[in-house]
């Protein structure tokens, strides 16, 4: 059982953006200094602010709590002001104020490791699998994961994640794109910013390249096996989220390979 914490606002010049998520685990600090376990890089947020710890046992309670360790910059749970010194419980849905750094609480269910197999041929997906992307959205905060790892993406490049996700295999137009980012400006950018999250993935050995071969294949996009095992790292990702100049871009992924959750 752990928390983690979602950033729905930022206020004033900081180097954290919406939708950027955290883990709570017990024992962790939160705060600006960089040894922190959480690290808030923002000038109101105390070198070490506060810190979370674990629920007596038995109790009521949910299982972790949070500990205010600063004597000058503010902390509030809910909108009730901690003292210095003071703790309470974090609940799922609790909103944490940490100088001007508003963050959401989510709980155990939403940060839960995908574990369900996969298939890899050119089979398509059983309807009854666990999607492989799941986007969660809630007003303009958005996030999106693999299995249970976020990605990491700013909330303008998830909401364009979200919106291709929205119509897999098909053409978004890019003011469609535009209209759920909620700017006017380049999308190419943001579908940028999606191929290198996706690449750390890989990189990192979190997402097997099979796998996101196999996924294409199976989208309807025309790509069979074959001709993708020949692509290198780089335009494997451009075949992911494919450009169709003039119009927009597709998210070649298969409709049971994403899942769109809307919390608000």
């Amino acid at each position: 059982m752990h928390f983690r914490a979602r950033v729905l606002r930022v206020v004033g010049p900081g180097r954290l953006h919406e939708g950027e998520l955290f883990d709570l685990p017990e024992g962790a600090v939160i705060g600006r200094d960089p040894g922190v376990e959480v690290r808030l890089d923002h000038p109101s947020v105390s070198r070490r602010h506060a810190r979370i710890t674990a629920a007596p046992r038995p109790s009521p309670e949910p299982p972790l709590r949070i500990e205010n360790l600063s004597s000058s910059s503010g902390l509030f749970v809910d909108g009730a002001r901690l003292g210095p010194g003071d703790a309470c419980a974090l609940a799922e849905g609790s909103r944490l104020q940490i100088g001007a750094v508003l963050l959401e609480v989510l709980g155990p269910a939403e940060t839960e490791p995908f574990c369900s197999p996969i298939p890899l041929d050119d089979a398509p997906l059983d309807g009854a699998a666990a999607p492989v992307f799941v986007i969660t959205r809630d007003g303009d905060a958005c996030g999106v994961q693999f299995a249970g790892r976020y990605l990491d993406l700013q909330a303008a490049a998830a909401r364009a994640f979200a919106a291709l996700a929205a119509s897999p295999s098909q053409v978004v137009h890019v003011w469609d794109i535009q209209e759920a980012v909620g700017t006017a400006g380049v999308v190419a950018p943001l579908v940028t910013a999606i191929r290198r999250a996706v690449k750390s993935l890989l990189d990192d050995g979190a997402l097997d390249e099979a796998l996101l071969r196999g996924l294409i294949a199976q989208s309807g996009s025309g790509d069979r096996l074959a001709s993708l095992e020949s692509l290198d790292r780089d335009a494997l990702l451009r075949r992911l989220v494919l450009s169709r100049r003039g119009h927009g871009y597709v998210l070649c992924l298969p409709p049971d390979a994403v899942r769109i959750v809307d919390a608000g």
